[in-house]
């Protein structure tokens, strides 16, 4: 619980845009609230003051200790350089009372039933995640950038960041609407603050977060491409930063989608694949939306990174509001399983969508059903009753590429050896090539000493859409590392390999410009050049990519072809 001691090395240079948007929570305790804590405190005390603690011996100590420390942190009137200390003690009081309390099965059992205790217990879990998310956000103003962190450093924040997030989480869970409307009002304001709050610090810090303006700039960045080739992306983002909980579907994002959806059932717009986050501002999924002309029928494509129960909950809701307003929809919907960090979700999200943009409704429907699957709420697996109007495909309906974003490497196999008719030779090359290609430094990923993510897809492709919106695209790359990931050191022959797949756009554009000689270089092999590869290859955003620079669309290959006469349709 000691987080200061987490960052106490913490002195490079800081983040001067952090100022506007981080900042303290207690200052938001107002005297009511103040006083509905202390009550709490109390209450909690009259409860469980004679159950036996470690330290002290009773845990009527440890609440007249945690009593009177709350008053004088929220009081205003503590020295500042006694804080830190204080935020250690009372984060070290309120997880050993919640550890001690949930670690007792009947006991446990016993404050759920009752109200009164499951709210006392639900504002202890609150207050835990307040003085957690106080302890990082107190070092905003002499905290590094995060790109300048030490993997140590690196690794407790992330730590802490998930602590207060699983509180806020169990908090979230366990609170109860209060009797008193005024109080009641002010409380949930005050969440709605510390979510906010929490999320900015997150987005700034933790590797695998995402900011919103970085996403929509993401999202427009590559709906601007899409339009330049004529492509068929068409993203939109969803999301309610004025939420309060993490517990149920955001009726403002429902809201906001159904009239998305409803223009394009009106012919208004596109095809549209809508990244939403079903909670607010807590997990992004994709829904893929576009009218059959010939049925007059909505197709929606349902893709949840993770596994978890709110892909039913809100499938049900957006069901029965489309319903009400009688539009006929058929759904198909994908558990895809891929997420493991539940940090991702944005990144994953960002990525299905471009890949279901690439398949139709009718396309996936020819695939094999799948039964409706089981799906993870609160740590356990559920199997919830079937939803109507929805049937369920594989994640390896959206092909080899989504399968290798997984975050198992187990899964993946499994996965690729469907798709590859069991050939496990040639699925171990696959998985090898993905790991030599995307393994990144141990800075760059969220859990340095997970070995399974230092190879992952997703996180590198994290990693370069910061870079992407950063002022220096290129600047954590070098030639000889790219060059090596392509398995040569003749920077013709690496352009060719980025050409026809392998890798990523950005390391091939990276090359392209530091090499732009070698941009028609011929293979002695085929006599094709880089061009001729991605057309051979379907990789068309490549292919365009190259022609943007310059690659030459006359040239012959041995057999007098020249690139888009390699283009399979």
């Amino acid at each position: 619980m000691a987080l200061e001691q987490a960052f106490s090395q913490m002195t490079l240079k800081t983040d001067d845009s952090l100022e506007e948007t981080i900042e303290l929570i207690t200052p938001s305790i107002s005297k009511p609230l103040a006083f509905y804590f202390g009550r709490s405190i109390g209450a909690a005390n009259k409860q469980w003051g004679q159950l036996s603690f470690k330290i002290p011996p009773n845990m009527s100590m440890a609440f007249t200790s945690l009593f009177q420390t709350f008053g004088l942190y929220v009081s205003g009137t503590l020295p500042k350089e006694l804080l830190p200390a204080k935020r250690e003690h009372l984060c070290h009081l309120l997880v050993h009372i919640i550890a001690r309390l949930e670690d007792d099965e009947t006991l446990f059992s016993t404050i759920l039933n009752d109200p009164a205790q499951q709210q006392c217990f639900g504002d202890l879990c609150l207050l835990h995640t307040i003085f957690t998310y106080e302890s990082i956000a107190a070092l905003y103003s002499h905290a590094p950038l995060a790109s300048n962190l030490t993997v140590k450093e690196r690794s407790a924040l992330i730590k802490a960041l998930d602590i207060t997030r699983a509180g806020f989480k169990r908090a979230d869970r366990y609170q109860l609407p209060l009797s008193d409307e005024a109080l009641n009002i002010e409380l949930t304001a005050f969440k709605q603050k510390l979510l906010n709050q929490f999320y900015r610090l997150e987005s700034c810090y933790h590797p695998n977060a995402f900011d919103f303006k970085e996403m929509q700039f993401h999202i427009e960045r590559k709906n601007n491409l899409s339009r330049q080739r004529q492509g068929k992306f068409h993203a939109e983002l969803i999301f309610n930063q004025q939420t309060h909980t993490q517990r149920k579907i955001d009726q403002t994002v429902l809201q906001s989608l159904l009239k998305k959806i409803q223009s394009i059932h009106n012919a208004l717009q596109p095809r549209t694949q809508f990244i939403v986050d079903i909670l607010g501002q807590g997990h992004a999924m994709v829904l893929d939306v576009s009218k059959n002309v010939e049925t007059q029928c909505l197709e929606i494509i349902c893709a949840e990174p993770a596994c978890l129960a709110y892909q039913a909950q809100f499938l049900e809701n957006l069901l029965l509001e489309l319903n009400k307003a009688q539009i006929s929809t058929a759904v198909i919907a994908i558990q895809t399983n891929l997420l493991k960090d539940y940090n991702s979700c944005y990144t994953f999200s960002l990525a299905l969508s471009g890949e279901i943009s690439k398949l139709t409704f009718a396309e996936l429907a020819k695939k094999d059903p799948v039964a409706q699957p089981c799906f993870l709420r609160n740590r356990d697996q559920v199997v919830l009753p079937p939803i109507e109007g929805v049937t369920w495909r594989d994640v390896t309906a959206l092909g080899e590429k989504a399968v290798m974003m997984g975050q198992s490497f187990t899964e993946m196999k499994g996965n690729l050896l469907k798709l590859n008719s069991g050939q496990t030779k040639k699925v171990d090359t696959l998985i090898a090539d993905l790991k030599m290609l995307y393994a990144l430094p141990p800075t760059a990923f969220a859990s340095p000493d997970n070995q399974e993510q230092q190879y992952s897809y997703i996180h590198a492709r994290r990693h370069s859409l910061r870079q992407r919106a950063s002022d220096d695209l290129y600047s954590d790359l070098n030639v000889e590392a790219v060059l090596a990931k392509m398995k040569t050191t003749l920077p013709g022959q690496a352009l060719r390999r980025f050409a026809s797949g392998f890798g990523s756009k950005r390391q091939m554009a990276f090359l392209m410009e530091k090499y732009p000689v070698v941009l028609d270089e011929i293979s002695e092999t085929t006599g094709r050049t880089a061009l001729h590869f991605a057309y051979a290859n379907h990789k068309l955003s490549r292919a365009h990519l190259l022609e943007q620079a310059g690659a030459s669309l006359a040239i012959e290959d041995k057999q007098q072809q020249k690139p888009r006469d390699l283009l399979k349709y």
